[in-house]
């Protein structure tokens, strides 16, 4: 038998559950590689593409993994160290950077906030309460969501979003908003813990925001929309697909179950065919006025 007709033969010995078995095991070791590479012993998740920070965001996606993988010593660690470097701002949110300064001592270096960081580490605890049994991580987590709508809740017309960090994005009167940090399954998961329906408006409000990012022509969300918070509309979208407005996709999948949004495989489909992900540069999707 050739190679040709190999690839072709009918795997007639592998079993469904062998399938399973062998994905969840290739996942397994993804999650073991990621640690070793870029888990420090004490739970600090390193960038090291950024002269070796850590900030916020990447310390949620740790704890997401850890949940996934049920991975409770990771978790721990991940969680420690977030808590003692990164919460330390007068609310319960997370400078979003932490890393060495000038000076060369290792510290917070910005403590703003990145509210996606918070609202992933949030949903992170949240999960990982109700797999572990802990409640512990549920009573963080919802001082955490109070301070996320304590300090970063916005009216942008009739509409209520979260601010993408507590400074710098409010000018006169216009808002800028990023649509690739609304994780709606996180505002869901929110409104069912703490029964604030104020999470519930904000998720269907980030469902119209990233709805309107996207361009016609290109399928691609751009990556900033400016609003008239008076009015609530749209003054200027970037012409930029970037790196970051990947996640819009990604998040996305989380949602295939709700049929009342978009269909996600469809999109990412979209997002393929555009070669994005070959080329790996900002892709300027065509603009156009709103009114």
């Amino acid at each position: 038998m050739n190679n040709l007709e190999a690839s072709k033969a009918p795997p007639s010995s592998l079993e469904a559950s062998d399938v399973t078995y062998t994905t969840n095991t290739i996942q397994k070791g993804g999650w073991l590689d990621f640690k070793s590479q870029f888990i420090q012993h004490d739970g600090r998740v390193i960038d090291l593409r950024q002269n070796s920070i850590s900030h916020s965001e990447g310390q949620a996606y740790g704890l997401l993994l850890a949940v996934n993988f049920d991975d409770k010593k990771s978790f721990d660690s991940i969680w420690k160290w977030s808590k003692d470097n990164l919460q330390t701002r007068e609310d319960n949110l997370f400078s979003w950077s932490w890393g060495k300064n000038e000076q060369q001592v290792w510290q917070v270096l910005d403590k703003n906030n990145a509210t996606d960081g918070d609202v992933l580490i949030a949903y992170a605890l949240m999960l990982a309460a109700k797999k572990w049994q802990q409640t512990d991580y549920l009573v963080k987590a919802k001082q955490i969501t109070q301070s996320i709508l304590d300090t970063l809740t916005v009216k942008v017309g009739k509409r209520t979003f979260l601010l993408p960090a507590e400074y710098g994005f409010v000018k006169k009167d216009n808002v800028r908003l990023n649509p690739s940090y609304q994780i709606l399954a996180a505002y869901r998961l929110f409104a069912e813990q703490t029964n604030n329906k104020l999470w519930s408006t904000i998720e269907d409000d980030a469902r119209w925001l990233i709805e309107q990012s996207f361009d016609e022509k290109s399928g691609l969300p751009a990556d900033w929309l400016w609003f008239d918070q008076m009015t609530g509309h749209i003054v200027k979208k970037s012409n930029q697909f970037g790196y970051e407005a990947v996640r819009i996709y990604l998040y996305q999948l989380w949602e295939s179950e709700r049929n009342d949004f978009w269909q996600p495989w469809e999109m990412f489909e979209r997002f393929l065919k555009s070669g994005v992900l070959y080329s790996f540069n900002k892709y300027k999707v065509p603009t156009k006025k709103h009114s």
